[in-house]
């Protein structure tokens, strides 16, 4: 089942945190960027989380919007 010692800090790959997953597109997208591993994590308004979205998957949004 793998390892079971709890996880350390330095063996947590950091994101920035989008607060609010409601955020707009640029908010998200600087997000990722300032990101040391070019993700972010979303939550909910209550602060629950919601998921994680990568870099790539934000600049593919930027993308579809500017072809609209």
């Amino acid at each position: 089942r793998g390892n079971t010692e709890p996880a350390r800090h330095e063996d947590v790959e950091h994101a920035t945190i989008i607060t609010n997953a409601s955020s707009s597109l640029r908010e998200i997208l600087d997000a990722a960027l300032s990101s040391p591993n070019g993700q972010g994590i979303l939550t909910n308004d209550d602060g629950s989380l919601r998921g994680v979205v990568a870099l790539e998957e934000v600049t593919r949004a930027v993308r579809s919007t500017k072809e609209q």
